[in-house]
């Protein structure tokens, strides 16, 4: 069974489509893109918006899919569903404050030659 750390996951791992290894792998790239995103908010933070609006795409997406019927075999645990429920809250309140710092923060101009 593909357990997560609390044990919310209970489909096993046969039962998952391709696409479903997809999401979890957005889902991954996802925590990924918000850590870089964090790392570069202080230097780059046009960019560390950027990374956060990807990152709500790949777990809307990704949420999408599974509620949907097309992770798995089997459909979503409910603990499964709170924790996606959950999860887009923190992306929207992410994806909130880095529209806030995008239009807060000067475009860099052009190097010039």
């Amino acid at each position: 069974m593909l357990q997560t750390p609390a044990g919310f996951e209970t489909r096993p791992i046969p039962s998952i489509h391709p696409l479903g290894f997809a999401v979890l792998s957005g889902i991954f790239l996802t925590v990924a893109l918000n850590i870089g995103a964090l790392l570069l908010l202080s230097r780059r933070p046009r960019i560390s918006a950027r990374l956060v609006a990807v990152g709500f795409v790949l777990v809307v997406l990704g949420i999408f899919i599974d509620q949907a019927g097309w992770f798995s075999v089997y459909p979503p645990p409910g603990r499964i569903s709170v924790v996606e429920a959950t999860f887009v809250l923190v992306e929207l309140v992410a994806l909130i404050l880095a529209i806030l710092v995008y239009r807060a923060t000067p475009a860099r101009a052009p190097a010039s030659s």
